[in-house]
């Protein structure tokens, strides 16, 4: 798969092996979420180089220590001994065996490994660092694991760390750039790649050009789009994972609280499943209204975290029997008439994150009166504080400017101007495709 936007990366890992090669062993952690593209990136830095590739599995420790060390003794020629068949023993004795020759050991999916086990490398790195020659790259795809990892005086990455890399998806101008879209053409790849560069380069070597040209790909029996959600959704959550299926499709279908979802459910009580699905498997995020009073304080909404994956729920898992059946015509056709309702949320988040990524917008969110919103009038869409500045962005958002409503937008924003926004400069706007 061909890198989009990563030259800089690059760039810095490239160094990290120069410094290994040449001072003394590097540590580099690579965070982001699954799909990034964190692995492709490691993999393309370090292509000509002596390289061992460890990814942490669903094995014993066992069996997968006993592959690695297979590997590791294909590639240095030496025999690894048996007081180091696990994972910090293998890699102090890596360090050892660096000391003559430099090389990279990638570890893959490495908040899989228990916080002792960082504890443990942590120690032989300090004793082996200054006479040893490993470039050592750490890939992690939970943000929960990553902070565990440096965010605190007693984790223990803190200190050891030469470099640190966040990774997530394309910037959406970057997309765009890309891919040369503009308007629903544009939308429509946003709406089935989220921005990530492994499904925007299926997009780029299959030629799609048009709206069209996109549903008939992702809908073609060669696709690789409608295996992607249940491969994604089988490496986060693994087996056993109905129930967080099934939420996850409540909420894609239209169930944003968590009384409607436990409703769709049957009465299941979902509180810890949910809690889990934001902030160990980041697959949602809850969201509140920008302006929340004590009338809306507690209101909390659901939402599924990548627009691509919310377009696999929505108009292929949700019509399994019809994929299975091979009915692919059909569901493009669902897909195509579900359109203009689907479209708007993720137009939505094409604009928050152009603000968070252009405009350094220190606060962005919508504000609402209920879980219902039709309970107190429109919504707003997009409110935004930018940063060191009294200032409030106010903003609708549409497909078509024929598609706004002016007269209960520009009601809401008076309200809003005599209320919570009162000491504000209020920018109201309207956005649509157009400004894509």
């Amino acid at each position: 798969m061909k890198l989009i936007e990563r030259d800089d990366e690059l760039t810095l890992l490239g160094r990290q092996l120069w410094m290994a090669e040449t001072k003394s062993s590097r540590m580099t952690l690579l965070s982001g979420p699954h799909g990034c593209g964190k692995t492709a990136l490691a993999a393309e830095a370090y292509r000509d180089k002596p390289l061992l590739y460890f990814r942490m599995g669903r094995k014993t420790p066992a069996l997968l220590t006993a592959d690695w060390v297979a590997q590791a003794e294909a590639l240095l020629g030496a025999s690894v001994p048996g007081n180091a068949h696990s994972v910090p023993g293998l890699v102090d004795y890596l360090m050892y065996l660096s000391e003559k020759e430099p090389f990279t050991l990638i570890l893959d999916e490495c908040q899989l490994l228990p916080l002792k086990d960082f504890s443990e490398i942590r120690d032989c790195w300090r004793q082996r660092r200054n006479k040893t020659h490993l470039n050592l790259v750490l890939l992690c795809s939970s943000r929960k694991r990553t902070e565990e990892l440096t965010a605190h005086d007693h984790s223990p990455l803190v200190g050891l760390l030469d470099l640190h890399l966040e990774m997530g998806p394309l910037k959406v101008e970057a997309l765009k750039a890309h891919l040369g879209l503009a308007g629903e053409d544009l939308l429509t790849a946003f709406m089935v790649t989220g921005a990530m560069p492994y499904r925007t380069a299926w997009l780029k070597e299959a030629g799609c050009r048009t709206r069209q040209e996109i549903l008939d790909f992702y809908f073609s029996e060669d696709s690789p789009f409608l295996r992607d959600g249940e491969q994604l959704l089988c490496r986060v959550l693994g087996k056993n994972s109905e129930v967080y299926l099934s939420i996850l499709q409540s909420i894609a279908q239209g169930a944003v609280s968590q009384s409607e979802m436990e409703d769709r459910l049957g009465g299941v009580i979902i509180g810890g499943h949910l809690a889990k699905l934001e902030t160990e498997y980041e697959l949602i995020r809850k969201t509140r209204p920008m302006l929340a009073g004590p009338a809306s304080r507690g209101v909390v909404r659901y939402e599924i975290a990548d627009p691509a994956l919310r377009f696999w729920l929505r108009h292929v898992e949700a019509r399994r029997a019809e994929y299975e059946l091979g009915r692919l015509d059909r569901m493009k056709a669902a897909a195509a008439a579900d359109f203009a309702i689907s479209a708007h949320g993720a137009l939505r988040e094409w604009f928050l994150r152009k603000f968070r990524e252009e405009s350094g917008y220190r606060e962005l969110g919508g504000e609402w009166s209920s879980v219902h919103a039709g309970d107190a009038g429109p919504e707003i869409d997009i409110i935004g504080f930018p940063p060191r500045a009294r200032k409030a962005l106010v903003c609708d958002v549409e497909l078509r400017a024929e598609d706004f409503k002016k007269e209960p937008f520009l009601g809401k924003v008076a309200s809003l101007r005599k209320g919570p926004l009162k000491e504000y400069a209020v920018d109201a706007r309207l956005f649509t495709l157009a400004d894509m």
